[in-house]
């Protein structure tokens, strides 16, 4: 929390338990609007989270634009490939073995040794990886939602969080 934010909220609790110690218990309503006129507080909380919903708007588009970036990276890659492949298969045809053009020079080189699965069940187990073992959170928590104890885990109330409607 930053050190005007903290200092409002010092200053909000101070003026809620004087006005609980003069007026004594009043209604949460009553207590909210007397706070409110005489604290920047909420007027700070509402510029916060106006910032806060504009940060999640820009996030969304710019998620939305990586997304479209990434698939057309993976286009133009593909695309690269594809056109290597076919100058590769092109150059085998014709028997030729090394090109050189003013800014680069190109040679057909034997492809890598590679391993082709024809049959994956038949594969030895010793070329098998097993994987390692992950937590089931979600089911973890539903079990835990039923009452029923699990050793090494308990379920708990999360952080209080801020819930903004728009509309």
């Amino acid at each position: 929390m930053d050190a005007q934010l903290s200092s409002e909220v010092r200053t909000y609790q101070e003026l809620k338990c004087q006005l609980i110690e003069k007026f004594g218990e009043t209604d949460e309503e009553t207590l909210a609007d007397t706070l409110e006129g005489v604290s920047d507080l909420p007027d700070l909380l509402q510029r916060l989270l106006r910032t806060a919903l504009s940060d999640e708007a820009a996030a969304i588009g710019l998620r939305g634009m990586i997304s479209g970036m990434r698939e057309r990276l993976e286009r133009i890659e593909q695309r690269a490939r594809k056109k290597r492949d076919v100058a590769a298969l092109a150059m085998e045809e014709a028997d030729i073995k090394r090109i050189d053009a003013p800014d680069f020079t190109v040679g057909l080189r034997p492809g890598s040794a590679r391993a082709k699965i024809v049959d994956e069940t038949a594969v030895p187990s010793e070329f098998w990886r097993p994987q390692p073992a992950r937590l089931d959170k979600a089911g973890l928590m539903a079990v835990l939602k039923t009452g029923r104890k699990v050793t090494g885990a308990l379920l708990t109330d999360g952080a209080p969080t801020v819930s903004i409607r728009t509309t």
